[in-house]
């Protein structure tokens, strides 16, 4: 799985770059979560605005970011109000084009 030392192939369109889970667990709640972005920080050596086109959170075959926000070493990813049940999980891939 991507997400921690991987290769990743240069030159593939939609090459997955990580993967992760994302869970609700404030069970007292009963009420779920709206999730309006998320944040990573890159490591190693990668260049994101230079290394990276059309960097994108996906939920299976479909595009979650409305939009991305590339400032240094993070990566945002603006959500449209990402609607997470009461003790659910999701599991999600972020996707890019490798720049070769």
């Amino acid at each position: 799985p991507k997400g921690s030392d991987s290769d990743i192939d240069s030159g593939k369109e939609g090459e997955t770059i990580g993967e992760f889970k994302l869970s609700e667990t404030q069970t007292s709640s009963k009420k779920g979560a709206i999730i309006k972005s998320i944040r990573f920080k890159t490591t190693g050596s990668i260049d994101i605005s230079n290394d990276l086109d059309n960097i994108a959170l996906y939920d299976g075959s479909t595009q979650l970011s409305t939009d991305t926000v590339i400032d240094g070493d993070y990566v945002t990813f603006k959500l449209d109000d990402l609607f997470l049940a009461d003790s659910k999980s999701m599991y999600l891939t972020i996707k890019a084009d490798v720049v070769s």
